[in-house]
Formats: structure tokens, C-alpha cells, sequence
């Protein structure tokens, strides 16, 4: 079983190094010459126009690794292009050390955080109460996205 417990929102993002030293793109055709920072077996950048209207990319990079902090880290530094999810990366991008790119585009819908557990059946009390405390906390606006939004609005 899986409950949703918030949206995971996912922008692409670069370091104000990086886009010194390359041009920021403007397309989706555009990424073909920047070097996109991979997580796992992330060939495909799935994502969404502002019309809602899915894009699925083909990106490639000389980073692919199954570790978000690495990717976040080469971010950092300066050495590629990501798609990360805003849980991961609000931090940064409220100090300004990570910059949105392209934000007319962010992730697919299809992805979300989940509580997952085996089945409702049995399920202990304690369980139950965790999961429903984690959907108050998170909601359908986690307190990461509030940050980035009162950042663009103002």
C-alpha cells in the first residue's frame, strides 16, 4: 500500500558557476550540449511545460551516480546541469547557491513522496497515527516549496 504524503516537485537547476561558464539554455533541444548530472538510471528527464503538456528529454552528462547528495554536490561545484526535487535541493536554492533554470518546466506529476507499508489490514495504531502526522506536516504544500515561492514572488 502507498499513501501520498506530498508533492515532489522537481526543477532544473544549475550554480551560478556553471552558468558563467555556459550559456543557461533555452530549449529542451538546448540540453544536448550542457552536461546534465544523472541519478541512477535517469536517461530521461521527465517533465512538464507550463500548459501541462509532458516532455520526456534524453540527456546526457559524465556524472551518472545513485547518490542524490553527489549529484547535489557536483551542483555545487559548478560541474553540470540537474533535475532534482526541491526536498532535496530548497536549501540551496533559497541561498541562491542553486539557480532554477527553464522554470517554465518542472517535474512530471507521475512522482510523489509516498508512506509505504505492506497493507492496511493489521496495520499497527502507531503506523497509522505516523503516517497521518507526516501528511499534516508535508500536506499538499511542504514547507520546502513555501520558501521557493515567497523567493519568485518577491
Amino acid at each position: 500500500m502507498a499513501r501520498k504524503i506530498a508533492t515532489d516537485d522537481r526543477v532544473m537547476c544549475a550554480s551560478p558557476k556553471y552558468l558563467q561558464e555556459n550559456p543557461a539554455p533555452e530549449t529542451l533541444a538546448d540540453l544536448e550540449r550542457h552536461n546534465c548530472l544523472l541519478a541512477g538510471a535517469q536517461d530521461c528527464w521527465h517533465m512538464k511545460d507550463k500548459d501541462g503538456k509532458e516532455h520526456q528529454v534524453r540527456v546526457n552528462g559524465n556524472i551518472r551516480t545513485n547518490s542524490a547528495e553527489f549529484i547535489r554536490e557536483a551542483l555545487l561545484l559548478g560541474l553540470g546541469l540537474g533535475f532534482r526535487s526541491t526536498w532535496d535541493i530548497a536549501a540551496e536554492l533559497e541561498r541562491g547557491d542553486l539557480q532554477i533554470v527553464m522554470p517554465e518546466y518542472t517535474g512530471s506529476s507521475h512522482f510523489a513522496v509516498h508512506a509505504v507499508y505492506p497493507c492496511r489490514e493489521f496495520l499497527p495504531a502507531k503506523v497509522h497515527a505516523f503516517i497521518n502526522f507526516l501528511n499534516e506536516v508535508y500536506g499538499p504544500e511542504p514547507y520546502w516549496n513555501k520558501g521557493l515561492k515567497r523567493r519568485a514572488s518577491g
